[in-house]
């Protein structure tokens, strides 16, 4: 077992998006004690069947992680907007580590937001962000403009923000994601 909780938050396109959540839950869930997937967690937050805004899911998801689980057993798997809710619930509440698919660093159609990207620089907790090559939330050619701490790692993939990868990609990629959780567990 690497850690004891996984707990994995879809972003804005879920379910449309679901097909991440079950490649990553079939690999990695049988290496926690326990694996909360993107239903259990908007049930236990309440979402109401709504996402709901980056500033309320952090909040629920850091009241949920402080009162059912010690924070330092637990690794937070995000995708998309579920990335940003896990990066910034992550500092503040110690998590183990962060595994980003796909991080929205920009909205391809509005002006830059510095919220989006701004406590990446500041960032303790180790993060893997998966990011695909041509994503048009920030690819491969922009992930250079931002400033991400040393604890922020990233893997870059051919695809683009649905990270539609092909089997062999996704065998790589997870063999990647679980390098770095071993690294974090072992303290290297």
């Amino acid at each position: 077992m690497l850690f004891d909780v996984a707990m994995y938050l879809a972003g804005d396109s879920y379910p449309k998006c679901a097909r991440i959540e079950d490649v990553v839950r079939d690999h990695f869930a049988p290496l926690f004690g326990a694996w909360l997937g993107h239903r259990d967690i908007a049930g236990m937050c309440r979402f109401d069947g709504k996402i709901g805004t980056v500033s309320l899911r952090a909040d629920r998801l850091a009241r949920l992680m402080e009162s059912k689980h010690g924070a330092q057993s637990i690794v937070l798997f995000g995708r998309s907007s579920g990335a940003r809710v896990s990066t910034l619930v992550s500092e503040r509440t110690g998590a183990a580590a962060v595994v980003c698919l796909g991080y929205p660093f920009r909205h391809p159609k509005r002006d830059p937001e510095p919220e989006r990207v701004a406590h990446l620089a500041a960032m303790t907790t180790p993060t893997l962000i998966v990011q695909g090559r041509s994503d048009e939330y920030g690819g491969e050619a922009v992930l250079g403009t931002y400033e991400l701490s040393q604890a922020v790692q990233t893997w870059v993939v051919d695809g683009g923000h649905d990270l539609r990868l092909s089997r062999a990609e996704w065998a790589q990629t997870c063999k990647a994601i679980h390098e770095f959780l071993r690294k974090v567990r072992d303290g290297s």
